[in-house]
């Protein structure tokens, strides 16, 4: 499928990182603000795919907007049940703690329905989400949020 039917989707980011500068290369799928969207998140799983990707990263807001919380977090689950990195992001947050402030009216609507549609195995798996995310590459590269020396240098923010 065309790279112009996500940006049509218009919810959900897919960048692939290539660190070829050791022998075996990684690939890398950053995925955020997904916000529900279960075509979006199938979209660009499948794409992902295709490129061979090699591990994946989800930056939060998982929930919030589209029509498929539950189905969303889920998804993500089994993604870090295999190894893929996730952080939480404001939405899931605000899904976790009723009390939290910051969101527009809009988001604030979306967030309250949300809560009707996920159990609490949705909201123990977010709760348990970092804020930030570090990791080494395959080839024992660290990556980091705001690391200033050695390539690669990758700042992941949500």
């Amino acid at each position: 499928m065309a790279l112009a039917r996500y940006a049509a989707l218009g919810v959900l980011s897919l960048f692939l990182l290539f660190f070829s500068s050791q022998p075996t290369t990684m690939r890398l799928a950053i995925l955020t603000d997904l916000h529900a969207n279960r075509e979006a998140l199938e979209t660009c799983l499948a794409h992902a795919s295709l490129q061979q990707v090699t591990r994946y990263a989800f930056l939060g807001d998982l929930v919030g907007y589209g029509a498929d919380p539950a189905w969303v977090v889920e998804k993500v689950a089994d993604f870090a049940a295999r190894g893929a990195y996730v952080v939480l992001g404001n939405h899931d947050d605000a899904l976790i703690y009723p009390e939290h402030r910051g969101l527009n009216p809009v988001a604030r609507q979306a967030i309250e329905w949300s809560r009707s549609q996920v159990q609490f195995a949705h909201l123990d798996f977010l709760s348990q989400l970092p804020l930030r995310l570090a990791f080494e590459s395959e080839s024992g590269q660290r990556i980091a949020p705001g690391q200033t020396s050695d390539f690669p240098h990758i700042l992941l923010v949500h």
